[in-house]
């Protein structure tokens, strides 16, 4: 199933954000938050995230690392996820958490989260033998890396009864695809502070004047004593003569 929202305004957003929020309060948080670290219509930064802004959602929450086509695993993850799968998650693959039945339609649905790029909500269940049946969503959310590429996300995985044994895996009951319009705002370079200063007029020397020899000058370099003094920032970096 696919919607279209960027282009129709914040009061679409509003909406899809209200309509997470009344599945649970921990979509709310993280989409709005999301939403909010977008300049324009381009997607956020991985490296804009604070963790602190959406600590109560931290325990179901996650970052995806996309290192190829196809490859898709968690970077991070809270402890709801450990939780679910009786180890830590770090370093697995997404589709772990889901039945082998259902992991080519994860993964084709997954890839759309980079390519379009797209939100992705998943409705799920789990019914081991051994265990209760356990109800949860899962929202992936598309980042940019430092680079500018699509290849990260944010996410949240909320599940509804007792866990019992694990590892506890999924199926896809209802999936949600939401394309998003994206323009790419182009960020200032910084300069580079301690090598900029203001430039100065040339000034041809007049003519038959003689070449003054300079004196005076100490050419050792002046290097700081010890590393601690030496990784400290001063206001001009010391620079070492290369003859």
């Amino acid at each position: 199933m696919q919607n279209s929202i960027d282009g129709r305004g914040e009061a679409a957003w509003s909406f899809l954000t209200q309509r997470l929020t009344r599945t649970s309060k921990t979509f709310g948080d993280v989409l709005r938050y999301w939403n909010a670290l977008r300049v324009g219509t381009d997607l956020p930064a991985r490296s804009d995230l604070d963790p602190r802004v959406i600590q109560n959602a931290l325990a179901n929450a996650f970052i995806l690392d996309r290192t190829r086509p196809g490859t898709i695993r968690i970077r991070v993850a809270g402890g709801h996820m450990n939780d679910l799968m009786g180890m830590e998650v770090r370093g697995m693959p997404i589709r772990a958490f889901f039945d082998l039945l259902e992991r080519r339609r994860l993964m084709d649905l997954v890839e759309t989260v980079f390519t379009k790029p797209a939100l992705l909500e998943l409705d799920l269940v789990s019914n081991n033998r051994s265990g209760p049946i356990i109800e949860g969503k899962m929202l992936i959310l598309p980042m940019r890396d430092a680079a500018g590429d699509v290849n990260k996300a944010l996410g949240c995985l909320v599940t509804h009864g007792d866990i019992g044994q694990t590892p506890r895996r999924f199926r896809i009951q209802r999936d949600v695809v939401t394309p998003i319009v994206v323009t790419q705002t182009p960020k200032p370079t910084p300069a580079m502070a301690g090598f900029s200063e203001p430039a100065t007029a040339f000034e041809a020397r007049p003519t038959g004047a003689a070449s003054t020899p300079i004196t005076g000058i100490d050419r050792t370099p002046q290097i700081p004593t010890d590393l601690e003094a030496a990784s400290k920032p001063g206001p001009v970096p010391w620079l070492r003569i290369v003859r």
